[in-house]
């Protein structure tokens, strides 16, 4: 299996997950006696991150008004740069008081667990080549490149070692369902421009210039033409060997 059928594969089984119904799933989480309206888990909020993190008194307010608009359940992130904050060493949750005083106040979870869209800044400084780049050079820190020879790994043990801690603190017993991490912005394709450190986050540029893309590249239509003589008949090249094949800069032609 290669990475790309490996991420395909990750993803569609995540996805599975996600739409698995749950017994709470349509449930209704609450009815005030004074006739306030019910709330229900159909109805989620995705608030703004730095909120989270606000005075509990001030969380309160926020929650009692998510309930008065009928919501019973709240989109959350948890991903691996929140908790491991150098090789072995993991933190508690910086959020885990909001989503204790959440859970106290009946809401459920809709969870976006994040691994390759959440790697910590150690983690892409210790591995260069894990970093996804683009013809600048700029890289994402809010993804690992899909060429990175050690994704399969690192996915599986961080992925496992978040699960766990979330088991273990009792946030995954209030979750109705996890979302599919494909990054900061949900894009399986670019890196979001604002990751990239880009002003203008509407300029999107590709991706394919990661350490190990171009190998990955090269093998790929060696496999796909056989022979380079084939290659640079379709083409109209003239590559004298399989080391001067490379992906191209936009707008440039071989």
């Amino acid at each position: 299996m290669n990475r790309r059928q490996f991420l395909g594969r990750t993803i569609a089984g995540s996805l599975i997950v996600a739409a698995k119904p749950s017994p709470a799933a349509d449930g209704i989480v609450g009815h005030s006696p004074s006739g306030a309206a019910a709330t229900t888990t159909r109805l989620s909020i995705a608030e703004y991150a730095p909120y989270r993190r606000g005075p509990a008194e001030i969380v309160q307010k926020r929650l009692d008004l998510y309930k008065e608009l009928g919501c019973g359940s709240l989109r959350l992130g948890a991903g691996w740069w929140d908790l491991e904050t150098s090789e072995g060493h993991w933190r508690e949750l910086p959020i885990l008081g909001y989503l204790d005083q959440a859970k106290t106040n009946g809401f459920r979870f809709k969870l976006e667990i994040g691994t390759v869209g959440a790697p910590p800044a150690w983690y892409l400084a210790a591995h260069p080549d894990a970093k996804i780049r683009n013809q600048q050079d700029e890289f994402s820190k809010a993804d690992i490149s899909p060429w990175y020879p050690g994704i399969r790994a690192v996915l599986s043990q961080k992925t496992d070692a978040l699960f766990k801690y979330l088991a273990q603190v009792k946030v995954l017993e209030a979750a109705d369902s996890v979302f599919v991490d494909l990054g900061p912005a949900g894009e399986p394709i670019y890196p979001a421009a604002w990751t990239m450190g880009k002003s203008n986050c509407n300029e999107l540029t590709p991706w394919y210039f990661a350490d190990h893309a171009p190998v990955d590249f090269r093998e790929a239509m060696t496999k796909k033409y056989g022979n380079l003589q084939q290659a640079n008949r379709l083409w109209k090249t003239k590559f004298s060997n399989w080391a001067e094949v490379k992906p191209l800069d936009p707008g440039e032609r071989p």
